[in-house]
């Protein structure tokens, strides 16, 4: 958030209106990739608690450090355009 990244969470992509999306998990960096493939499309974009890292328990989640807003497809306000090439996205956040 603001200029320090994001570190804990997981960071969701949806389509709603094609029931189609994925996610990734964000690392000590800030940064994340999605491993599944996600068709061409506009997603809504928002911020879930991940498990704790080093865990492989999913019942020990951090929550992320993000406003309530952030953490809903329909309140975040964030989107992204899924195109054919390399995606890149990045969300400043507000604190």
């Amino acid at each position: 958030m603001g200029n320090a990244p994001l570190t804990l969470g997981k960071i969701i992509f949806v389509n709603q209106a094609k029931g189609v999306g994925g996610g990734a998990t964000l690392d000590a960096e800030g940064h994340y990739a999605v491993s599944e493939k996600i068709p061409v499309g506009e997603y809504k974009v928002y911020f879930v608690d991940a498990m704790k890292p080093g865990s492989d328990d999913p019942s020990i989640l951090v929550p992320t450090p993000v406003k309530e807003k952030y953490k809903a497809a329909d309140t975040s306000g964030l989107t992204f355009e899924i195109k054919n090439d390399e995606n890149i996205a990045d969300f400043n956040l507000e604190q």
